[in-house]
């Protein structure tokens, strides 16, 4: 979901997700979208508490109201990802009621940790074919997981084996120990 976003906004990086030319107005974009999904499909929307900032209020409904029209036509799965905002707002926010439809639609509601599970972060390590921290490598996992959650971790996963493909290297621990060094260090320049 694109910052402070709008329906139209939304739907832009609906279409653009499912390689729809975003290039048109709301309603054929709308229409293309509804077109190209089906009960195959899987719409997936991280960041969805954006709806909630936006700077039209009635925003935050139109969006939940498109998204449901979305699922309801096409039949396609809908997974809805936002912080906690997100639940607190379609539960009890200003605009609950507007959208309890939306929430008797037969959604699974899932609330994720604030800080990931060992295993959750295993699978990550895992994924990139490493063997378990070790070293300096323990503590900076346990505390980049701890404080920012996966996101900063996975970023963090995905540079380290940059460096390592870049320098024709099997990717390993001392890559992660070295990117997070490179980023501890330049949040502690000092500022001019």
């Amino acid at each position: 979901m694109p910052a402070s976003a709008g329906v139209q906004s939304m739907m832009r990086a609906i279409a653009e997700a499912c390689h729809i030319s975003s290039r048109a107005c709301f309603e054929n974009l709308r229409n293309r979208v509804l077109r190209y999904l089906d009960d195959t499909k899987l719409l997936i929307l991280d960041e969805v508490h954006e709806a909630f900032v936006s700077y039209q209020k009635q925003a935050t409904v139109k969006c939940m109201s498109v998204l449901r029209q979305l699922q309801e036509q096409t039949q396609c799965g809908l997974v809805l990802c936002g912080a906690n905002v997100f639940r607190s707002q379609i539960k009890r926010g200003e605009f609950a009621q507007s959208l309890k439809q939306l929430r008797k639609r037969g959604i699974w509601e899932l609330q994720l940790e604030n800080a990931p599970s060992p295993s959750g972060v295993a699978l990550i390590y895992r994924h990139h074919k490493l063997g378990k921290p070790s070293g300096e490598a323990v503590a900076l996992v346990k505390s980049s997981t701890g404080e920012h959650g996966l996101g900063k971790f996975t970023k963090f996963m995905i540079r380290a084996a940059q460096v390592a493909t870049s320098r024709r290297e099997r990717f390993q621990w001392k890559h992660f120990v070295e990117v997070v060094g490179a980023s501890t260090l330049m949040c502690e320049m000092p500022k001019r």
